[in-house]
């Protein structure tokens, strides 16, 4: 368009210079006219330039300049602020585990493997992994399936319930195993296996948590005399089942019970010197004499009075275990005088 313009100046402008050229020619009467008109067919041809600007001036507010290219889509369009930037990547479901936006979690109705229970315990003893199945649309899993996680030792088991890699450990509370039994021996120490004593047997109980009372075991107790057996199991068969009052017994009582058993004594009775005394009924031990008693209380400590024996049997105060042995050898001899 610009060089269609330009061509029709240049011909309006040789028009008028010829048209002035003539008139010269005819007498220069109207030479300044001619030269104004040429003045303003240059004015003209300069009008027709500035027009010929602004036809460039569209060309520099075109539409290429100033245009799409400038503000267009690409630049502040769906790339700069666009699903890619703000949508569902940047705020999807897939690091929540739920597909909202359509999204695919897993594959439908594939199945993996799945374990809940504490970190290093998986395939440890019974723990084992399970299995859960992706539902249909994708979008979520199932519940783990077949799956064992730790649980609390059970005794009375092989198993290795708590997935320790340990059974029946003792700090779970396990004592023994189910079924099993053991020796047992509640007597005294280094009687067992002495005259009758022997040991016997504990069963472990039905959770594996404790041992049962110990049976058929068998503990020292008062010898019988005459029946050739050591019962106390001290090694001596029958021991001091000759003794009596007078030789054996009366010089033990006047030593350690004279305080309390004598005459005025608070014992309320004379046993350090009356064997008459020694046979009267204990209100003490129910169907025991007051001598056949004093063994009971001496080995329970209540007799001697204050002498601390049930704490010290071997204070001062106390009987030594030769006294005590001739006492219960004289009662099991039928306390003779």
């Amino acid at each position: 368009m610009i060089f269609g313009q330009r061509v029709l100046v240049a011909s309006v402008v040789a028009f008028f210079t010829s048209c002035g050229a003539m008139t010269a020619t005819d007498g220069g009467v109207d030479e300044s006219t001619d030269s104004g008109s040429t003045v303003d067919g240059g004015r003209e041809d300069a009008g027709a330039t500035d027009a010929g600007r602004a036809d460039a001036g569209v060309v520099d507010a075109g539409t290429v300049d100033a245009g799409e290219a400038d503000a267009g889509t690409v630049d502040a369009g769906t790339v700069d602020a666009g699903t890619v930037d703000a949508g569902a990547v940047d705020a999807g479901m897939m690091d929540a585990g739920v597909a909202d936006a359509g999204m695919v979690l897993c594959t439908p109705n594939a199945m993996v493997t799945c374990y809940e229970g504490p970190a290093g315990t998986v395939n440890v003893g019974n723990c084992v992994s399970g299995l859960k199945t992706c539902a249909a649309d994708g979008r979520s899993f199932g519940a783990c399936v077949g799956q064992r996680v730790p649980t609390t030792e059970n005794c009375a088991t092989s198993l290795d319930e708590d997935c320790d890699g340990q059974v029946n450990q003792a700090s779970a509370g396990c004592v023994c195993a189910v079924g099993s039994s053991r020796a047992c021996y509640t007597g005294p120490a280094g009687t067992s296996g002495v005259g009758a004593c022997q040991p016997g047997t504990e069963a472990c109980n039905a959770t594996g948590t404790a041992y049962l009372a110990c049976t058929n075991q068998v503990v020292p107790s008062n010898d019988v005399c005459g029946n050739a057996i050591d019962d106390d199991c001290d090694g001596t068969n029958d021991d001091h089942c000759d003794a009596t009052y007078a030789a054996d017994v009366k010089p033990i009582f006047q030593q350690k019970c004279a305080p309390c058993h004598t005459t005025g004594g608070s014992g309320g009775h004379n046993m350090g010197t009356s064997y008459a005394d020694t046979q009267l009924a204990s209100y003490h031990c129910p169907g025991l004499t007051k001598g056949g008693c004093s063994i009971v209380r001496i080995n329970d400590g209540s007799m001697p009075v204050g002498a601390g024996c049930a704490s010290n049997p071997n204070g001062p105060g106390c009987l030594t275990a030769t006294q005590k042995e001739i006492i219960q050898g004289w009662i099991n001899s039928g306390q003779r005088p």
